[in-house]
C-alpha cells in the first residue's frame, strides 16, 4: 500500500514538473488590444448649387471719336427763322357814324329812325366803350316827331380768323328826349376794309319807353367807323 502511494507522488512529480518546463519554454501569447474605430464626421447633404449667374456682357466697343474740324472749316450756320410780323394794334379810338331803322313789332306798327355819330374807346382788341349822340325821327300821333338821343354802350367783338370780318355784339342804353329810357342791343358781321376802317351791318332789337307805355322794334343798323 505504501509503495503504491509512493509510486504514484512520483509520478504526480513527474507529471508537474513537465508542464512547467513545457510553460518555461513556450513563447508567451501576446494580446493585441483592438482600438474602437474613430467616429466618422457626419457629411452634411450635398446643397443643390446655385446656378452661375450668366456672364456680363462686355460693353460694346466705341468707335473712336473723330476730332471737331477747325473753327476755320467748320460750315456757316443757318440764321435763323425770321418771325412772321404780329397782328398791328387797332386804334385806341374810332369815330363811328351809325343809322337805325326800327319797325314796331306790336299792332300799334310804327317806324322809327335814329342817326348819329359815336366815339368809342378801345380796351382791348375786343372790348370797347362808346358814347353816341344821334337825331330820332319818330313817329307821333298824327305827323312825325323830332327828338335827339344819348346813348351809352360796350361792344364785345369776336374776330374770325384768317378772314377780314368779326362779329360784334352790342348793348346800349339811352335817353330819348321827351320820351324816356331806350333799351337797345345789336349783332351782326363787321367787314375791316383797311386798318382804320370798319363797315358793319347789324340786327338791331330795340325796347322805346314813353309816358303811353313800352313799345318794342327791331331793324338794321349801318355803320362805318374809322379808327383815329
Amino acid at each position: 500500500m505504501r509503495a503504491a502511494l509512493a509510486t504514484v507522488l512520483v509520478l504526480a512529480c513527474t507529471v508537474a514538473a513537465g508542464g512547467a518546463l513545457a510553460q518555461s519554454t513556450e513563447p508567451p501569447a501576446t494580446v493585441t488590444q483592438v482600438e474602437p474605430a474613430a467616429a466618422q464626421p457626419e457629411v452634411a447633404p450635398a446643397q443643390p448649387q446655385a446656378e452661375a449667374a450668366p456672364p456680363a456682357a462686355a460693353p460694346p466697343a466705341t468707335a473712336p471719336q473723330a476730332l471737331p474740324p477747325p473753327l476755320a472749316a467748320s460750315a456757316p450756320q443757318a440764321a435763323p427763322a425770321a418771325q412772321p410780323p404780329s397782328a398791328p394794334r387797332p386804334p385806341r379810338f374810332r369815330v363811328a357814324l351809325h343809322e337805325v331803322a326800327a319797325f314796331g313789332t306790336t299792332r300799334d306798327a310804327f317806324i322809327n329812325a335814329t342817326a348819329g355819330v359815336r366815339l368809342d374807346y378801345r380796351f382791348t382788341p375786343a372790348f370797347a366803350l362808346g358814347t353816341e349822340l344821334a337825331y330820332a325821327n319818330l313817329e307821333g300821333e298824327s305827323e312825325r316827331a323830332h327828338s335827339y338821343l344819348v346813348l351809352l354802350q360796350a361792344e364785345a367783338q369776336a374776330a374770325l380768323e384768317g378772314t377780314p370780318f368779326s362779329v360784334p355784339v352790342r348793348i346800349g342804353f339811352g335817353h330819348l328826349k321827351r320820351n324816356g329810357l331806350v333799351l337797345r342791343v345789336a349783332t351782326g358781321i363787321s367787314w375791316s376794309i383797311a386798318r382804320r376802317l370798319d363797315l358793319l351791318l347789324e340786327l338791331v332789337p330795340t325796347l322805346w319807353t314813353t309816358p303811353r307805355g313800352v313799345y318794342p322794334s327791331v331793324g338794321p343798323g349801318l355803320e362805318l367807323s374809322i379808327g383815329l
